[in-house]
């Protein structure tokens, strides 16, 4: 949840209106910032991690902790949207089709049965819930996120960022 509510933050104003958003999710230089930051002096939370932490768990560590997770789950959907070639896209889509409609809980008690679907349900967190879309192991995902990460904030990736574009955009 955290992920999408991130993912949403970038917009910029358009041009001939200054009164309407264009959605551009690449487009947020806060989280960018502090992802290049937390990448630089290796601060990445493991997959394993990131998914069941919760902001307020963090927020007792002081620091940029809380910041760091907040960059990383921004790039989280982007990694789900674009990682490994679009991989995970159409499992990413269908989670949120499924939150969307209400059905993910169902479809966590199917896949992981009962106990998952309930731990699910209070906490809002659950690794096993990715895998279970994805059908890769977390820690699979783990390394793929990790190696996303690198390029998402190597040198000149900014200038995509401030387009709004992907910096693993292929060039034509």
């Amino acid at each position: 949840e955290e992920g999408i509510a991130t993912y949403m933050e970038g917009f910029r104003w358009t041009s001939s209106d200054r009164t309407t958003p264009q959605f551009l999710p690449w487009a947020n230089w806060e989280r960018f910032g502090q992802l290049r930051e937390t990448v630089a002096e290796n601060r990445l939370l493991s997959l394993d991690e990131l998914l069941r932490e919760a902001p307020q768990d963090l927020m007792a560590r002081g620091g940029d902790s809380p910041l760091d997770y907040y960059a990383q789950v921004w790039a989280l959907p982007l990694f789900l949207l674009e990682g490994d070639d679009g991989a995970y896209r159409d499992a990413f889509t269908q989670m949120v089709t499924d939150a969307h409609r209400g059905t993910l809980r169902t479809r966590i008690r199917e896949g992981l049965g009962g106990r998952s679907a309930s731990i699910h349900v209070m906490r809002r967190r659950g690794i096993d819930v990715l895998s279970l879309y994805t059908g890769v192991p977390t820690a699979s995902l783990n390394g793929k996120y990790q190696e996303f990460m690198r390029p998402t904030v190597k040198t000149g990736a900014g200038q995509a960022i401030s387009r709004g574009e992907s910096p693993h955009a292929k060039k034509p």
